[in-house]
This record gives structure tokens, sequence and C-alpha cells, in this order.
């Protein structure tokens, strides 16, 4: 989520660059990583692999830094604030899709003020649950059998 999810794209890159196999990824709410040469490379490296980038509206961050000279990478998934369907945005190489996160671009200013007093936007996804909210209880065993 957030850095987590850029940070998890770069890491999917060097991955697959060192001869790991990465199957799939998922980031919610990550800010733009790269620039073109790095969107190039990232699509060269993992085209065949199905990454999704989840984003929601009201949420600042998947608008930062600012397009042209970074570009995000992978599928967009965006939903409504409040809702629990999602659309399949146009994929990166088409540019980012206007019915998505980035045509929010206009309201930059108004969803940074609103973040800076209200983290929910950001933090909320996929309510209910709100997974970044949520302590997880598993045990060791669920993920080192």
């Amino acid at each position: 989520h957030s850095l987590g999810g850029a940070l998890a794209t770069v890491a999917m890159l060097d991955f697959k660059l060192n001869g790991y196999n990465v199957a799939r990824g998922y980031t919610f709410g990550q800010p733009r990583v790269g620039d073109p040469t790095f969107a190039a490379a990232f699509r060269q490296a993992l085209g065949d692999v199905p990454i999704f980038r989840v984003t929601q509206s009201g949420d600042p961050v998947p608008l930062l830094p600012k397009a042209g000279r970074f570009e995000h990478v992978g599928q967009e998934l965006y939903f409504e604030s409040g809702s629990s369907s999602y659309r399949v945005c146009k994929v990166p190489e088409a540019g980012e899709d206007p019915a998505c996160a980035i045509g929010q671009t206009g309201r930059l200013f108004w969803l940074l003020l609103r973040a800076a007093f209200n983290l929910e936007m950001h933090m909320g996804y996929l309510p209910p649950q709100r997974p970044f909210r949520t302590k997880c209880d598993a045990q060791p065993a669920t993920f080192y059998p």
C-alpha cells in the first residue's frame, strides 16, 4: 500500500531481472514509480505477468508525482469511493484512463488538503474490511507450513 506498493513495483522488476519468477502483483494506492524508461523496462520484463494497481476516487497518492515525467505500470483497477464495484481501466501503454484516477488531477489540490486532515481516502481501501487498520492474527504456520 502507498510507498510499499511503489517499493513492490521496483522489487518485482528487480526480482524478474535477477531470474526469479514473478507470478502476479497487486498494489494499493501507490504513487507513480518511475520515468518512461523505467516503465518501458518494466513492461518489457513483466509484460506477460498480471500486475494490478488498485486505486480509488478521492485518493491523491496515485496522482503523484506528476504524470509525464513519471508513469504508472500495471493494470489499474479503479474503485469509486464507498463502492465495492470497480472499473478495469485502459492499460498504461495507451495512457492513463481519464475515467479512472488520473481523471481527478484537476482536484489534486483539494484532495491533498482533505487528506492532510483526514487520511480515510488513502487509508480506507476496500471497506468495510479496511485491511490497513486490521491487525494480522495469522499464525506463523499459515505462512510457513
